[in-house]
């Protein structure tokens, strides 16, 4: 089975080798934090810990069984629910 996390799997699709190697800075925080602030959202970190899970599966499931676009839409998925937890940590 291929490493997901080795970007030599994907050197024919720029579009997840950039995905996979952008880092997470603050500018993709503020939006999120505008988000949880507006619309009053939880600041639970336990609920952010469950869709980490929940968003985690959706990407493996994307992984194996999807279009490269679908498993693009599920890792950002999954990169907006880490950077929540990461909002409700810090």
């Amino acid at each position: 089975m291929a490493n997901i996390f080795d970007t030599r799997n994907y050197k024919k699709d720029t579009c997840m080798t950039n995905f996979l190697t952008k880092e997470i800075d603050q500018s993709h925080m503020e939006p999120l934090i505008n988000f949880i602030k507006t619309f009053e959202a939880s600041t639970d970190p336990a609920l952010w810990i469950r869709l980490c899970l929940e968003e985690a599966q959706e990407a493996l499931d994307a992984l194996t069984n999807e279009t490269v676009e679908q498993q693009l839409k599920e890792l950002s998925d999954l990169r907006y629910v880490i950077v929540g937890l990461a909002v409700t940590r810090s």
